[in-house]
């Protein structure tokens, strides 16, 4: 047989054979008086292993491994990781599947993607009940959807005990009023002061130390950074005076 009756037997292009030769999982076979490859019967059946086993997702490397004339792995051995990673793909794609479909399943789809995992969802829709919609609790949102989903869910936990409170929601509400109110005030308005206080008392320090992180190579720095670019100078001073008794705190400690 010639490469041509060859790959159409086993329905693959004459450049996939070649690129077999080329990659070492067939052999060269011998050639005939006119220079072309001439492939037995043998040929055929190697060709037929090798695309089964790419169907089914071995790399080129596994192929080599087990179809070389001193096999350094099983073909048994490479199924079976080759199972374990596809099950571990499968897995990941269970979980995103199931994301989807609470997306899909919830109410308000825009607000459900960008609000980060669901209890951070649950947190955000309750301040909304409450009014709390203004610049600071998108960027909140925002930055909930960017954080990893572990953080999330820890803030989330964290608000959620804020919520479960009736007063203590409702002061959240009326700090992220004030905070926004801010936007256009003079950095040396006095109310500043009394909202740190009152923001102090109402959120959690974890959330605090991720406005303000301390040190140049901690993580959330970044995020920190661009929060700090996207409030006004009033705001600004606000996170200042909390960053100074976070820092005051953390000494005492």
């Amino acid at each position: 047989m010639r490469i041509g009756e060859l790959a159409e037997i086993v329905g693959v292009s004459t450049r996939t054979v070649r690129h077999y030769h080329h990659e070492g999982l067939m052999p060269e076979p011998a050639r005939d008086s006119s220079g072309y490859r001439r492939y037995t019967v043998s040929d055929l059946a190697q060709l037929i292993r090798v695309r089964r086993l790419r169907d089914i997702g071995c790399s080129v490397d596994d192929i080599r491994r087990v179809t070389t004339g001193e096999p350094t792995l099983s073909l048994r051995d490479v199924l079976q990781q080759l199972d374990e990673d596809l099950a571990g793909q499968q897995r990941v794609l269970d979980t995103m599947r199931e994301r989807i479909q609470q997306l899909l399943a919830g109410p308000d789809l825009e607000d459900a993607v960008a609000s980060g995992g669901p209890a951070s969802r649950d947190v955000f829709s309750q301040l909304k009940e409450l009014g709390a919609e203004g610049p600071a609790y998108h960027t909140d949102r925002a930055m909930m959807a960017a954080v990893p989903e572990t953080d999330a869910q820890n803030w989330a936990e964290a608000w959620s005990q804020i919520m479960d409170d009736p007063e203590a929601a409702e002061a959240l509400a009326f700090c992220y009023a004030e905070f926004d109110a801010l936007i256009s005030a003079d950095p040396e308005d006095p109310k500043i002061p009394a909202l740190a206080d009152r923001i102090w008392e109402v959120l959690p320090k974890d959330y605090l130390s991720t406005l303000a992180p301390e040190g140049e190579n901690h993580s959330e720095a970044p995020i920190a950074a661009a929060l700090a670019e996207s409030m006004s100078p009033a705001q600004n001073q606000v996170m200042d005076l909390l960053t100074q008794r976070l820092s005051a705190m953390n000494k005492r400690q």
